[in-house]
């Protein structure tokens, strides 16, 4: 496992890409078609930080979520994992890509991104 990214709430997509670009240093890649606005930043082609364009940033701050990545083989011994544990959790699959996701809140009431790459 290693983390893969931190998704961040903006209210201001520009300024947050000048930010992270020009002042962080970090590369614009490519996103998914989401149905919903945002950037993807990078570095050194790794995935970094991923925005999120909203209204307002909300009570829980700017940190959406944070992404673990794990080997694709992992995914079943992790779902039943959560399962045994007993705690919901959501599944979904990036668009265009076929990448399995688990999204599950943590203790602490941290939303974690449990992250399947689909390398085929």
């Amino acid at each position: 496992m290693k983390l893969n990214h931190v998704q961040v709430i903006t209210t201001d997509l520009e300024a947050s890409e000048a930010f992270w670009t020009g002042i962080i240093g970090l590369d614009t890649g490519y996103r998914p078609p989401f149905d919903f606005p945002g950037a993807w930043y990078y570095a050194d082609g790794m995935p970094a930080i991923h925005l999120v364009l909203r209204d307002e940033v909300g009570k829980a701050g700017a940190v959406d979520h944070v992404a673990l990545e794990f080997d694709a083989g992992e995914y079943a011994g992790t779902r039943q994992r959560l399962d045994d544990a007993g705690l919901d959790y959501r599944n979904t699959v990036v668009p265009g890509r076929g990448d399995r996701q688990m999204f599950v809140i943590g203790p602490d009431g941290i939303r974690v991104e449990l992250l399947f790459p689909n390398r085929g």
